[in-house]
């Protein structure tokens, strides 16, 4: 998407950087109240106003001929974020509790999130292929695949409440503004999390580029981002099973020195070398996302849940 943004509408780098700085300022906006929507009406209806805002912001998207289109579609896309994030994990965790299998929530969203990259390693190569067709192609075929996605959303099964009763907004808020106050622990999980998220940021965006930079040909970007997907996918595996032995603070501390070195190695990596220390960033970030989301959801109760891990 970046070089789209760059290579087909002209945007500069500061331009699309301005537009994705709004865009998770909104995201940081949107996330609290979305959770409180799913804790208020319920999981299944919030994951569904999720998916059609990612199907509408794709579409303007892959229409868009100015800023102004992609500013719109960023909108609607914050929107679909806020309202998986926090919502999806909810979800999984009350279900698993419904068939008393709560203390598996690490350990199947650890499986959930490298099924996920393992599953998007066809979807690159396709998309570096279509890509070929224009830039704009595999944007707007993936708009069309999103009703797949509704029938699925509207089969799944409303897990039942841990606390048998709807969360009012001002008592989820509470819970929220309680574990701020008090909880060193789940503050510092916070900025953990807005930490790695700034690395994670910063190599996708400039992922392409450099690679670009270094004589990739656009058609071969897609099966050099499902090789470092499959990469990746082995990282949620990798730190839920550290986080199983060692517990959430070693192993964040190891995810965090990794990090660090793999960081200062992209800088100093010459030509395509740079390669390996950028995947293996991203191996560490998707493991360290699981692990994060586990050890807020120890910290948060059962009301106001989705608030809480929004």
């Amino acid at each position: 998407w970046i070089l789209f943004l760059h290579n087909e509408l002209g945007l500069s780098f500061t331009t699309i950087m301005a537009l994705d700085a709004i865009y998770q300022a909104q995201i940081v906006l949107f996330e609290v109240p979305t959770g409180m929507l799913a804790d208020r009406i319920g999981r299944k209806p919030v994951i569904l106003l999720s998916i059609i805002s990612m199907a509408i912001s794709l579409f303007l998207f892959g229409i868009a001929t100015s800023a102004v289109w992609v500013f719109a579609s960023f909108f609607a896309w914050a929107l679909s974020v806020a309202s998986f994030n926090g919502t999806d994990s909810a979800f999984l965790y009350e279900s698993l509790v419904a068939a008393d299998r709560g203390q598996d929530f690490p350990r199947v969203l650890g499986r959930i999130s490298t099924a996920g990259l393992a599953g998007s390693v066809i979807a690159m190569v396709l998309g570096g292929w279509l890509a070929t067709f224009g830039y704009r192609v595999p944007i707007l075929i993936h708009v069309a695949l999103f009703p797949i996605a509704v029938v699925a959303a509207l089969l799944m099964r409303e897990p039942p409440r841990a606390d048998k009763m709807v969360t009012p907004p001002r008592e989820a808020i509470r819970a929220l503004g309680s574990l701020l106050r008090r909880g060193i622990r789940f503050r510092t999980l916070i900025a953990f999390s807005a930490s790695v998220h700034i690395v994670f940021f910063m190599v996708i965006v400039y992922k392409q580029p450099l690679l670009v930079q270094n004589g990739i040909q656009v058609e071969h970007l897609g099966w050099i981002y499902a090789a470092s997907a499959l990469v990746a996918a082995g990282g949620p595996l990798a730190l839920t099973s550290l986080r199983l032995r060692y517990g959430t603070w070693p192993t964040l501390r190891m995810a965090a020195y990794g990090v660090g070195v793999m960081c200062l190695a992209i800088y100093v990596a010459p030509g395509l070398w740079l390669l390996l220390p950028l995947v293996f960033t991203e191996f560490l970030i998707s493991g360290i996302r699981p692990v994060i989301i586990d050890g807020l959801n120890q910290l948060a109760g059962p009301r106001g849940r989705a608030t809480v891990l929004s």
